[in-house]
């Protein structure tokens, strides 16, 4: 079953109490992270991203001060510890540490990096308590089954108060005073703030109500459906393409993996329909008139009011009756032989590879109409030459280490006239910019090429670990989806507290259980 209540989590007689206590210190870290920080308002969403900031480094501190004393204790004590191989996302994970700290020692702002741009402080000290929480968790996460269903109801709380808030109920009283045409009434929402940090915080824990749908019975599997509704139907309103995009992109990949077996099939799509069904219920809310729709981008309402969700809603209910129907008759499954899986495996691959050449085509301005695509995409493929431009200009050192963790708007304003040169010929807005709405981008300036190798190897040695465990494991699909939930954030967004921590925290509980 899945998400049990009980933990049933034993220790064995050669553990000692120092390690058990570390345990509980952990198990305590990972409930104030998963609970506690998306909840967390001080003077409601006014400076929220301080305010989440701050409490994500002083508990990560304490954590991390608990851990260290008692591991020192236990070795003043002489007490015999148990060694743990190192694993190739530990190395991977130490390489982009010593990456981040190396660029913070050759860069031309030391003194701006260590905390980082102001209101984000994705420095080098934020740098380091994400590579700690990752050790931390692996080494003493106990398995506990517990946190999984903290995270998960925080996670459904959280959005559902997302999704109210885009049908202009305002269940909080955050946006009390604010008309409907404000920048903060349409761009922050929930207890997480601007809707790019909604988008993050929603994708990177999508995953743990998706795996209880596809892979839960009875009520865990209710809860589940209840969880991924709420997801689906406060990505679409979220006024975030980049939520809609992970939306969309969770959905495939579960259906990719339920390609091996009828049964398995018939619960993705289950799962999958509920995404045009979010929408349907929206627009029937505002049909009769019950809610508002808090929506302000253009190609966020083309999508959400867009025809096409009656076309996906049909093909997947006459695909799931055909399927249902073959079950009840009991023929065979043809999904068993694998030809199916290993068929699509082979276009997704082929199809997302088109994706990103085409990506990098548009971005160099090599395809016509490069301008008119970044003008839809909200000016990120001008961002993304400009940063291209940008890296590596002080030369071959910061090429290969970069100048610094978050140090982008710095590499980018203040050493470099290609941004001002491209704001004057009105190929770039107006807007400073912090980061390259691209996490690889962004890191590709401030750690250089070893940060980039680094963070992706973390990423690739977890999802090669995972791939055998997430088809049998929940725990282990939800970690999976959310990595990839993660990932494809990462493709628009950039690194901050309210989404950059879980995944880390995510690794580390994998590595430490599953792996």
């Amino acid at each position: 079953m899945f998400f049990s209540l009980k933990d049933n989590v034993s220790y064995e007689e050669t553990g000692t109490k120092y390690k058990r206590d570390r345990e509980y210190a952990v198990y305590g870290y990972l409930v104030i992270l998963f609970a506690g920080l998306p909840l967390y308002m001080q003077n409601k969403l006014v400076m929220i991203g301080n305010a989440k900031y701050l409490f994500f480094r002083n508990t990560t501190l304490v954590l991390g001060a608990f851990v260290v004393l008692a591991v020192l204790w236990q070795r003043i004590r002489g007490e015999r510890t148990t060694k743990r191989m190192w694993k190739k996302t530990d190395v991977f994970m130490l390489l982009y540490l010593v990456s981040a700290i190396f660029s913070y020692g050759i860069s031309p702002c030391r003194e701006d990096v260590l905390l980082g741009y102001p209101g984000w402080y994705m420095g080098l000290v934020t740098q380091g308590l994400l590579v700690g929480i990752y050790f931390a968790v692996s080494r003493y996460y106990d398995g506990s089954r517990s946190i999984w269903w903290i995270a998960g109801i925080t996670a459904g709380i959280v959005t559902l108060i997302g999704l109210l808030n885009r049908l202009d109920i305002d269940v909080l009283g955050t946006f009390r005073g604010m008309e409907n045409g404000e920048w903060n009434r349409t761009q922050l929402l929930s207890t997480i703030g601007n809707n790019n940090w909604y988008a993050g915080y929603i994708s990177v824990t999508a995953g743990i109500s998706l795996a209880a749908a596809f892979m839960g019975k009875q009520q865990v599997r209710a809860l589940g459906l209840l969880g991924s509704f709420l997801f689906f139907a406060s990505a679409i309103t979220s006024n975030s393409t980049t939520a809609i995009l992970a939306a969309c992109g969770l959905s495939l990949l579960l259906l990719l993996l339920s390609l091996r077996k009828r049964g398995r099939l018939l619960r993705a799509l289950e799962i999958l329909m509920l995404l045009p069904l979010s929408v349907f219920m929206v627009r029937m809310f505002l049909l009769l008139h019950l809610t508002g729709l808090v929506l302000a981008g253009d190609a966020e309402k083309r999508l959400f009011f867009t025809p096409a969700w009656y076309v996906v809603f049909v093909v997947e209910v006459a695909v799931y009756l055909i399927l249902q129907l073959r079950e009840r008759q009991e023929r065979s499954d043809r999904l068993e032989s694998g030809r199916v899986f290993r068929t699509v495996v082979g276009l997704a691959v082929t199809v997302t590879l088109a994706a990103l050449l085409l990506g990098c085509l548009l971005v160099a301005g090599y395809l016509p109409g490069s301008d008119k695509v970044s003008e839809v995409a909200n000016g990120r493929l001008a961002l993304w030459k400009v940063t291209i431009l940008t890296y590596g200009k002080e030369g071959l050192l910061f090429q290969i280490f970069g100048m610094g963790p978050d140090s982008f708007y710095y590499a980018l304003y203040q050493w470099g006239s290609d941004a001002m040169d491209w704001i004057n010929r009105g190929l770039l807005d107006n807007n400073i910019y912090s980061n390259a709405h691209n996490e690889w981008l962004t890191l590709l300036v401030q750690q250089g090429i070893l940060g980039v190798i680094a963070y992706g190897g973390i990423f690739l040695t977890a999802f090669r670990n995972l791939r055998i465990s997430a088809t049998r494991d929940p725990r282990a699909l939800a970690v999976f989806l959310g990595l990839t939930g993660y990932l494809i954030c990462s493709l628009f967004t950039f690194q901050h507290v309210l989404s950059t921590p879980f995944a880390f925290a995510l690794l580390g509980m994998a590595e430490g259980v599953f792996m």
